[in-house]
């Protein structure tokens, strides 16, 4: 018959901590012990209460160290990322933000009925958003890639507003 655990035991998050602590046995009246004594202590606690199973399968990826790079290979290495980053959104027709807002404010600022003389702008939502499309096509730009770089950035003006979508993709 297996006994339940012991809901005082089980609940304490806290319980290998306080065994470590009450296994060191320092004293706060006695001298600060040395820098060696302490570590050696830690690693004494370490092996008895928190030694790892031998029959733990092993990790397929082992931590490496990595070797400290000069600051100009980083920066290099920077470059580099970048101009690849920019070649592929250049290849795949994709147009920067600024350049989609250029034409949206262009073709905002072409529209018929933006001097209505009452004072009302008798904005075609249809219209504007086609004027759009048509412009960075004539540019050269995909439009799949309009759509992924509008949709972008819809998900993340609604991400600052609080309201969660997934990213969407080209």
């Amino acid at each position: 018959m297996v006994l339940p655990p012991d809901p005082v035991i089980a609940t304490d998050l806290l319980l290998p901590f306080r065994l470590a602590a009450a296994a060191l046995k320092i004293p706060a009246m006695i001298k600060k012990p040395s820098t060696a004594d302490l570590i050696s202590d830690c690693d004494r606690v370490r092996a008895e209460h928190f030694a790892r199973s031998p029959d733990r399968p092993a990790s397929p990826r082992a931590a490496r160290r990595r070797q400290v790079q000069p600051i100009e290979v980083k920066r290099a290495k920077g470059r580099l990322r970048t101009a690849a980053w920019r070649k592929s959104a250049d290849d795949a027709k994709r147009p920067q933000g600024d350049v989609v807002a250029s034409a949206v404010l262009d073709a905002l600022l072409l529209m018929d009925g933006i001097d209505d003389k009452a004072g009302r702008t008798e904005l075609r939502v249809a219209d504007l958003v086609r004027t759009v499309f048509s412009e960075l096509m004539t540019a050269g730009y995909d439009r799949k890639q309009i759509d992924y770089v509008l949709k972008r950035r819809r998900d993340g003006l609604l991400r600052d507003r609080g309201v969660f979508f997934p990213p969407s993709g080209p």
